[in-house]
């Protein structure tokens, strides 16, 4: 039986077990030598397969896993600010007007990946806006760095990424008044 693409397989594993079908899910992991190679998770084990399926099933209908989301369902640089906005103001330990101003200003210098998926921003795009904008001020640089760190920790947290693309960045900033 053919599954969707990343929804997941059952397969019959070898030798005389009690429980021959196992419900497995992959995903796509880097190695130390920058190779990509798929990686199997193992769900759960079952004596018959339409129990395994029918598991696999259940499994796909509840809360989205980053293994399962589709590259169309994963939101964009704009959705992922909105996303963290929302919860950030949702939080005990509130952020002044100025303060969010101040973000405000910065999110908009990231327009150039405002329509792109943040899934599929590097580290590489980051750091070219962050150039594009070293000539302005200390707080300027500083508030798209706390804007960039907050969204890459919320997404982290909310398993939309793997690895949060900001360790990486050089925020520089340059005094053009020399």
């Amino acid at each position: 039986m053919k599954l969707p693409n990343s929804y997941g397989s059952v397969i019959k594993l070898g030798g005389k077990r009690r429980k021959p079908y196992a419900v497995r899910i992959s995903k796509l992991v880097e190695d130390d030598t920058g190779k990509v190679k798929r990686k199997y998770t193992y769900l759960a084990y079952f004596s018959k397969p339409e129990m395994a399926y029918t598991y696999l099933a259940e499994y796909n209908s509840g809360a989205v896993v980053p293994e399962h989301m589709k590259y169309s369902d994963s939101p964009t640089f704009a959705e992922m600010y909105e996303k963290w906005k929302k919860y950030r103001k949702s939080l005990k330990n509130q952020i002044s007007d100025s303060t969010w101003r101040n973000y405000e200003i910065a999110f908009h210098h990231f327009s150039e990946l405002h329509d792109r998926k943040f899934i599929s921003i590097r580290t590489n795009d980051l750091q070219q806006c962050l150039n594009a904008y070293n000539h302005k001020s200390q707080t300027t640089i500083s508030s798209m760095r706390a804007v960039l760190k907050a969204m890459y920790q919320y997404a982290k947290l909310n398993e939309y990424i793997d690895r949060d693309f900001t360790e990486g960045l050089v925020y520089e900033w340059t005094n053009s008044t020399e």
